[in-house]
């Protein structure tokens, strides 16, 4: 007596198709219900302690953190919108070429990052540059610039979007999230599972002078992608820094990302 029927090719075949959809389904319903926890990384460590920035001061406007220097009586500022994983804190490099440039900064840290008990997603992080935005309007600088890395490009160019950016530095950028999504992903309907987007291709356009930084090497946001987003950006003063075999987290503090970007707010 069998205990088991015999499969035919027909029902075998089947039964790998109803695995596969399945699997597909599953997986797919992951990637909606997670797409936060898997776009970013929050570093918890608490926004207070942080040595590099001892000598700057806090800023909180409407729940958005920032550390803020100012550089001696410069009217100057630089705004940086860090990457999807770590905190602001981390970005500490930045300091001498900005400092050195003439400029005070802003490093703002994203909801959900450092400690604050909340949940990040791009709604939020586009929140927290609107509330940067605000905070900006009631000082009294002449003349600022962004700079957005990775994931970062995205309220950096949303930023240039909603006020006045002299200089706009966008290092490892994308024209928007749905088109780095679909490439991890491409067998999926990446456009219609997406709560949000980043369109810094729209949003990047109203900067006045931009300079795109991207390595060749770049295995997390290939380098096609900030070549693309640079070719379709319509300011007549645009830059792009090629860096030749560097990967993705290689690129921001890299000696030449640096002094290009101090090179780049000097000039007037």
């Amino acid at each position: 007596m069998r205990i088991f029927p015999d499969l035919s090719v027909r029902s075998i075949g089947l039964m790998v198709v109803r695995v596969v959809l399945i699997a597909y389904v599953v997986y797919g319903a992951l990637l909606i219900l997670r797409q936060d926890a898997l776009l970013y990384f929050p570093d918890q460590i608490p926004f207070e302690d942080c040595t590099w920035f001892a000598d700057a001061s806090h800023v909180d406007e409407a729940g958005t953190r920032g550390y803020f220097f100012k550089n001696g009586t410069s009217t100057k500022l630089v705004v940086l919108y860090h990457g999807n994983a770590g905190r602001a804190c981390d970005r500490g490099y930045y300091r001498t070429a900005l400092e050195h440039a003439g400029y005070s900064w802003l490093f703002v840290e994203y909801g959900g990052y450092a400690g604050d008990g909340k949940k990040t997603n791009t709604a939020s992080v586009l929140r927290d540059a609107e509330h940067v935005v605000s905070w900006i309007r009631r000082q009294e600088f002449t003349s600022v610039a962004v700079i957005g890395e990775s994931v970062g490009s995205g309220p950096a160019s949303y930023h240039a979007s909603l006020a006045e950016v002299d200089k706009l530095i966008l290092i490892t950028p994308f024209v928007d999230m749905t088109s780095v999504a679909r490439s991890y992903f491409p067998i999926y309907p990446i456009a219609l599972m997406l709560r949000d987007d980043f369109d810094n291709g729209a949003w990047a356009a109203h900067a006045k002078r931009v300079l795109v930084i991207h390595g060749t090497a770049d295995t997390i946001i290939p380098f096609s992608f900030g070549k693309a987003l640079f070719d379709i950006l319509p300011q007549e003063q645009k830059e792009l820094l090629v860096l030749p075999g560097t990967d993705h987290n290689d690129a921001p503090a890299l000696f030449q990302t640096q002094s290009t970007i101090m090179k780049f707010l000097q000039e007037e």
